[in-house]
């Protein structure tokens, strides 16, 4: 009969890779490599999920990826973090080798850790792609100076825990050899795992269901669905991680329903675990404490038991205390740790998100960022991820904290917020200056959206805006055209949508009403018509460029009134605008005739 753990293995890969025929041995090298990479990063994407594991190039390792600042990464995609100048401080190398058979003797994880030596001095037999990928680390590292670098190592058996322990104990003088000779070049650290383990983060990760007991004594109802008082962070920590002796991981499903992923390293995450190793006892009059949802309550003799729980504030806390709580020479000083605490019963979605959005709103979270969690902003971005234009993905960077995804066009709501302005609200010079003071009175319209028929066309408008900045920053960056980017954007969208009602929004901000589906739908087409064919596209630019030539907007205006008169309304740069763009459409249609 199967186990469990086989059956989960295969159950998962079949839906990772539907196609491919694969041996139990290989199924349990992926399944063991994703359930690893999905707990310890933040967010995980399902393409980068399958370019962990190896396929069985290398001896020695089944799995490899990399955590960067909490963020996944594979050896397919880490070079966008170069291409991008992005900063890092924390980087992870994370190998995996497994084995299904249940004689297992020390000879596996030695041929791991020769690989490795082979791959730190630069060998000519090692895995190359793994030793560039290391090297680019080790050489950025070194320019920025504040870069850590380290390898885990995970070596994962179908055994159960107690033969781990006694693998453990008999490995315990070949593992601490080797990671001194390998500690000459990097820091290293052993993990060695078995099918509880593994089989625990999957079902987790299924089920998306956390529990927690409280004592009656440390808790005040206020209502039959809400109560505050406090509790011990380590039996907290404890309940919403994953532990296989000295490998702790954070079960990031209960920071689903968080507008912010955990941001690392920041000066603020810094004084959270400076305060809790220096007033350990008294950390609870230093820090707010963290609101939970739970959907339901069961009242016991001494305790209750909150079920489902989700971490809707405090995540920067509970991270910053995980970070202590990894290191097991800390749990006394954790335990000491007390967090104020309010508990909320909730099940309806929208209750949800305002509750997390108020308990959001009375923290440093900007507006546009609590907008996130709305349920209109959550289908946006699924609309974003699933359509294609030219090959090409937006990827809509919904929750702060994401990072960009390699081969997509990378947004967030403020590039998008200035493709609105730039369009629909046909304040393009609101969008060119004044953008972060003024925002907050447009963002009051996206608050009233809840039409599904609006998320095609603020993608389109998005796609159009990013397609518009890209030509513009290739071909004009010395003569200053690039700043035109909004003013361009906005003259394409009056042209193409010409013989459609644009009247202007009678307040600042708003969407029109009489935008129905149907007018949706016909700026959509045309507008993806646009940019898909990009030869019109460009022609379409060049033409708008040559007609600005003799307005307020050429770029040798620009230039000597340095910039400013990019802020001033459009049809005071290009008077009688409504009839400039209708014989500058009119001279596009010939054009093409």
């Amino acid at each position: 009969m199967e186990s469990r753990i086989v059956k989960q293995a295969r159950e998962f890969c079949s839906s990772l890779f539907p196609e491919m025929k694969l041996s139990e041995s290989q199924e349990f090298e992926i399944f063991s490599t994703a359930m690893l990479a999905t707990t310890l990063a933040n967010k995980v994407d399902n393409e980068i999920l399958k370019n962990t594991w190896l396929n069985d190039n290398i001896s020695g390792i089944d799995g490899f990826f990399i955590i960067v600042d909490n963020a996944l990464y594979s050896v397919s995609n880490y070079n966008i973090l170069f291409v991008e100048g992005v900063k890092f401080k924390n980087v992870e190398f994370c190998f995996v080798e497994t084995k299904t058979s249940k004689s297992v003797d020390s000879s596996a994880i030695l041929k791991f850790y020769n690989i490795l030596v082979s791959i730190l001095e630069k060998s000519d037999n090692c895995p190359q792609y793994i030793a560039q990928c290391i090297n680019a680390f080790d050489d950025e590292s070194q320019k920025q100076k504040n870069a850590t670098l380290k390898v885990n190592f995970y070596f994962c058996t179908q055994k159960t825990e107690s033969d781990i322990s006694n693998l453990k104990n008999n490995w315990k003088e070949t593992i601490s050899k080797n990671e001194e000779k390998i500690g000459e070049f990097i820091e290293i650290k052993t993990h060695l795992i078995g099918s509880e383990f593994i089989r625990k983060i999957y079902e987790s990760n299924r089920t998306g269901q956390v529990s927690i007991s409280i004592p009656k004594n440390n808790l005040i109802f206020i209502s039959d669905k809400c109560c505050v008082g406090y509790i011990n962070a380590l039996s907290l920590l404890q309940c919403i991680s994953f532990e296989d002796d000295d490998l702790k991981v954070l079960n990031n499903n209960v920071f689903e329903d968080n507008i912010r992923l955990f941001l690392g390293d920041t000066d603020i995450n810094k004084n959270i675990q400076e305060t809790v190793r220096t007033k350990d006892a008294f950390f609870h009059l230093y820090n707010n404490g963290i609101t939970i949802i739970n959907s339901e309550h069961r009242n016991h003799t001494n305790d209750c038991t909150f079920y489902s729980i989700r971490i809707i504030n405090g995540c920067q806390t509970i991270s910053s205390l995980f970070e202590i709580y990894k290191d097991n020479e800390n749990n006394k000083t954790i335990a000491n740790v007390i967090l104020p605490l309010k508990l909320i019963e909730a099940i309806d979605e929208d209750e949800i998100e305002f509750i997390a959005t108020s308990a959001n709103s009375q923290n440093q979270i900007d507006t546009y960022q609590l907008l996130s969690n709305r349920e209109f902003f959550k289908t946006l971005e699924s609309y974003f991820h699933k359509n294609i234009i030219n090959n090409k993905v937006i990827f809509y960077k919904r929750r702060i904290g994401q990072q960009n995804k390699q081969g997509c066009i990378n947004v967030d709501l403020l590039i998008i917020m200035r493709a609105l302005m730039s369009s629909i609200f046909q304040i393009p010079h609101r969008a060119s200056g004044y953008f972060d003071s003024t925002m907050n009175k447009y963002l009051e319209s996206l608050k009233q959206l809840n039409k599904e028929s609006y998320c095609k066309l603020i993608y389109i408008i998005t796609y159009l805006f990013v397609f518009v900045e890209d030509y513009l920053n290739a071909v004009g960056k010395k003569d200053k055209t690039h700043l035109l980017k909004h003013h361009i954007t906005f003259i394409i969208f009056k042209i193409i949508n010409v013989g459609i009602d644009m009247e202007k929004p009678k307040k600042m901000g708003e969407i029109p009403e009489h935008w129905d589906n149907e007018t949706i739908d016909k700026m959509y087409n045309k507008l993806k018509k646009l940019v898909s064919n990009s030869k019109e596209f460009e022609q379409n630019i060049n033409c708008i460029l040559k007609s600005i030539e003799n307005t307020k907007l050429d770029v040798s205006n620009i230039t000597k009134t340095n910039q400013k008169i990019l802020y001033s309304p459009i049809n005071k740069v290009i008077p009688d605008f409504d009839n400039f763009c209708s014989k500058l459409s009119q001279e596009i249609i010939n054009a093409k005739s």
